[in-house]
Formats: C-alpha cells, sequence, structure tokens
C-alpha cells in the first residue's frame, strides 16, 4: 500500500475511534449543552499569533471536544473550523508552544506526535480570554 493510502487509513481509524467516544458521551449523558463553538471560543480569546491560536484550539479540543491531547491535524481542523489561514508549518507552531511551556508531549500509540495543554497553558488560555472580556466591556 502506498504511504498516503496508509495516512489516509490512519486518519479514518482514529476519526472513527473519535466518533465512538462522542457516542458513548451521548449515550451516558455527558454532553453538554453550554458547549461553546470553537470559533467562538478562539475568537473570544483573540489569540496574536499561532502560537496563541494552536494553544487556545488545543485547549477547546481538551475540555469540550472530549479529548486528552491532540496533534497537528486536529490544530489544523481547528483552524479550518475556525475560517483562519492554517499556519505553513503547523509542527513548528507546536514546537514553539512547548518551549514556552505552554504544551507539552504525551505518550501515544498514534503514528503522530501527541501534545496536551500544560497547565500553565491552561492558566495562559484563560488568562487571554478574561483579558479581552475586559476590555470588551
Amino acid at each position: 500500500m502506498s504511504e498516503s493510502t496508509e495516512d489516509l487509513r490512519s486518519q479514518v481509524e482514529e476519526l472513527e475511534s473519535r466518533v465512538e467516544k462522542l457516542e458513548e458521551l451521548a449515550k451516558e449523558g455527558n454532553l453538554r449543552d453550554d458547549t461553546p463553538a470553537m470559533r467562538e471560543y478562539v475568537e473570544a480569546a483573540n489569540p496574536n499569533s499561532h502560537v496563541e491560536r494552536a494553544v487556545v484550539i488545543g485547549h477547546f479540543l481538551e475540555r469540550y471536544g472530549g479529548e486528552s491531547s491532540f496533534n497537528t491535524n486536529d490544530v489544523s481542523g481547528g483552524y479550518e473550523t475556525c475560517r483562519v489561514p492554517t499556519a505553513s508549518n503547523m509542527s513548528d507552531v507546536l514546537l514553539r508552544a512547548e518551549e514556552r511551556g505552554l504544551i507539552m508531549v504525551v505518550d501515544s500509540e498514534s503514528q503522530q506526535k501527541e501534545w496536551r495543554v500544560t497547565a500553565e497553558g491552561e492558566r495562559f488560555v484563560e488568562d487571554l480570554r478574561q483579558s479581552n472580556q475586559a476590555t470588551e466591556s
């Protein structure tokens, strides 16, 4: 099988796994009705760089998307959901966020590198969202 076919197969399997998680949450009644739309959530933080936007998207995926970690495809998908141009090298963006201590690499069975927002990253996102709300008031 070609490498691109294997990549597609891997992505489909990953998406199927996520759908199963969401279906299980729905069955258990654990889907929240007050979940904000990703685009609104990111806009409320008003990120000023790709690093900031990627961390906010990762935080959203963990907090509201039922994910314990995220990869470059997840963050790129978040950019598309938010309807903003994606970074030309998302791996580099996430590496810079990691260097700032906002995200960390986690062990994963996935072929792709996986990250998780750190406690410092969570505070960073909340501070962004709060400071933006204060300027809008």
